[in-house]
């Protein structure tokens, strides 16, 4: 495969699409364990990050990527806890500022000296959202699909949810139920009922979202504590704040059937209006599909941001 690329190159011919073909797993050493994820391409030049969505996983980018139609490779990443990437210490709670951690870890574990691109979906993309406000020269363009930041809460609010979150987070750290089994098709329902997923994409997911416990019997692979997301939500005027210092080009790519873009922006109607402001370039497409549209509708999605990455590959 190396070969071929390298004799379509000399002849002048660009390899576009091969290097998606090639898929590797990567392991990366954190401090707790180590981060899982999957690589598509060689790493010849530095990858896109591709961010999962809550309780998600990196497999959630496999029909996307297999449309895409680029020459840069993509590192796809399983979050704390998620997919086969290991749970974070004993009793501390997972945190949106462990992921951004985890997006600069990973930077500095590959020595990468370019700007970033970040893909996100979901969670995934708020990660980026802010990773690309508190580190603005690092980042060279974000692709956010059906999310764009936080969701707020104010300080009352906070404080007075927080006695029973705790105790919440307490419940599900005691909780042992690593030898607790059903069958695959229960597991696959539970999942497709609780997140309104297309079975489509509860398949796709549940490559690298369970485990054989016992013969016969499937759990997830994501750490329970995941359920009890949440210890401090930001305040629109952070959000504000931190859409006022992204300086790179933003894609925000919404899904027509799905409720979640709008909920992100709900308690912080202006925050599209600040990121476009501040943004080197800011563009928003609705395509078909629900919340997971990179899943349902990869073809029109890897369209929209095939035109993007052209458009960044020219800027620089």
């Amino acid at each position: 495969m190396h070969a071929l690329r390298r004799s379509l190159l000399r002849c002048g011919i660009q390899a576009r699409n091969i290097s998606t073909k090639e898929v590797t797993e990567v392991t990366i050493p954190v401090p707790w364990g180590h981060l899982a994820g999957k690589l598509w391409g060689n790493s010849d030049k530095q990858p896109i990050l591709a961010l999962h969505g809550w309780q998600d996983n990196a497999a959630t980018f496999d029909y996307l990527i297999e449309n895409l139609n680029i020459d840069r490779p993509v590192l796809a990443i399983d979050f704390p806890g998620n997919g086969f990437s290991s749970p974070t210490f004993p009793f501390f709670p997972y945190h949106e500022i462990d992921l951004i951690a985890c997006v600069r870890w990973v930077q500095t574990h590959y020595n990468w000296e370019e700007k970033i691109t970040i893909l996100g979906h979901s969670m995934g993309a708020m990660t980026g959202f802010l990773f690309s406000g508190i580190y603005p020269e690092m980042v060279n363009g974000t692709i956010s699909l059906d999310f764009v930041k936080p969701v707020e809460q104010d300080r009352k609010e906070r404080a007075d949810k927080m006695g029973a979150l705790m105790d919440r987070i307490i419940t599900l750290m005691k909780r042992d139920d690593s030898d607790v089994g059903c069958s695959k098709k229960e597991l696959e329902d539970r999942w497709r009922e609780s997140a309104g997923l297309s079975q489509k994409a509860v398949e796709k997911l549940m490559e690298r979202g369970c485990k054989e416990v016992k013969p016969g019997l499937f759990n997830y692979t994501r750490d329970s504590r995941l359920k009890a997301w949440q210890m401090h939500r930001w305040e629109c005027s952070e959000n504000m704040y931190i859409a006022s210092k992204i300086t790179c080009p933003v894609l925000l790519v919404k899904g027509k059937n799905s409720k979640f873009f709008d909920w992100s922006i709900s308690c912080c109607p202006k925050i599209l209006d600040q990121i476009k402001s501040s943004a080197k370039s800011f563009e928003m497409v609705t395509v078909e599909g629900s919340h997971h549209l990179q899943i349902d509708n990869p073809k029109e999605v890897a369209e929209v941001i095939e035109k993007f990455l052209a458009k960044l590959e020219h800027e620089n």
